[in-house]
């Protein structure tokens, strides 16, 4: 493997450190981000959870800078490309994994902007 091939490699993956725990996590299988005052948790695909001691705001700027998410309320963020279908109260992602939660008009105009942008809507 080259340097440049390691370096797309690791493009796909990001590194989060726990304590003294570093895990690295494919971009891809993040699901959304649900925070709970100063705590921030990582849901993922296999349904493993990650907890940060990050409020939401902080994890986002850290780790989620350049990805597909969004944030749809005070406590929620999804990965726009994993989510299937969008109803009043509840968020389905691909892996048929279902949330409860709305969006609020606060970040409603981000998610239409999005999708305006992507060509979707």
């Amino acid at each position: 493997m080259t340097s440049t091939d390691i370096s797309n490699y690791l493009k796909e993956y990001i590194l989060i450190n726990v304590g003294t725990t570093k895990h690295l996590i494919k971009k891809n299988n993040i699901l959304y981000l649900k925070s709970k005052g100063n705590y921030t948790t990582i849901h993922l695909e296999n349904l493993k959870e990650i907890k940060l001691s990050y409020n939401l705001g902080n994890t986002l700027n850290k780790y989620f800078k350049d990805l597909p998410f969004i944030r749809i309320n005070q406590s929620n963020v999804i990965n726009i490309d994993k989510v299937s279908v969008f109803k009043k109260d509840e968020i389905i992602f691909d892996n048929q994994k279902t949330i409860k939660a709305s969006i609020s008009s606060t970040y409603a105009k981000a998610l239409i902007t999005y999708f305006n942008q992507s060509n979707i809507l």
